[in-house]
């Protein structure tokens, strides 16, 4: 994706659902599985190729097992000083349960002057947004929804604080045959469209 010119790209891993209301036995191979998975990235010479920051977003730290955080950690590490481009992967993620961790980060925030006014609801929305764990990141452009052409939705809140004007693509496949021809006809479908944006 990044050899097209696209700088920031998010991949949903997985929800909070999908690490704790599953047998044990599911839990554990997914683990595995993603400690394979990060492991090999952590090893793809690209990343520093092409100076690409990895960050990680979600309850990971205590939904994963010890050793596969660790190796998120490690790619977050490796990864910190790039700047030319940046991955973002969603583990353990729930846009309500961000929402809601925003809200808590706020109000728990000391540091945070008290008597400061806030002027109007879209300042007030900003101050949210900056406490959440993706506030840092650019709006949302374009969603491809793999796998749910038959139903398609935003399913978990996904990035909510930062798809208030984005673009959904849901191709008729799922995610294990979505290839580069598919995400160049998403990108093409994208960028033929008009964005209004309201108006």
């Amino acid at each position: 994706m990044f050899e097209l010119g696209i700088q920031n790209v998010t991949f949903w891993i997985s929800s909070i659902t999908n690490l704790c209301d599953r047998s044990a036995n599911l839990v554990k191979a997914t683990n595995k599985l993603y400690a394979k998975k990060f492991n090999e990235l952590l090893n793809d010479p690209s990343l520093m190729e092409n100076e690409i920051k990895v960050k990680v977003y979600g309850r990971w730290r205590e939904m994963l097992d010890d050793n596969t955080a660790r190796i998120v950690e490690k790619i977050i590490q490796k990864t910190s000083d790039n700047k030319k481009a940046t991955l973002t992967l969603l583990v353990a993620y729930d846009g309500k349960v961000e929402r809601g961790e925003a809200v808590l980060s706020l109000l728990n925030d000391q540091k945070l002057n008290r008597s400061m006014a806030i002027k109007d609801a879209m300042e007030a929305e900003g101050l949210l947004r900056s406490y959440a764990w993706t506030g840092n990141l650019p709006e949302v452009d374009l969603i491809i929804r793999t796998g749910s052409f038959k139903d398609p939705h935003n399913s978990a809140d996904f990035l909510s604080f930062l798809t208030g004007n984005t673009q959904f693509v849901f191709p008729e496949i799922y995610w294990p045959d979505f290839n580069l021809a598919f995400l160049q006809e998403s990108l093409n479908d994208f960028l033929n469209r008009e964005r209004r944006k309201g108006k």
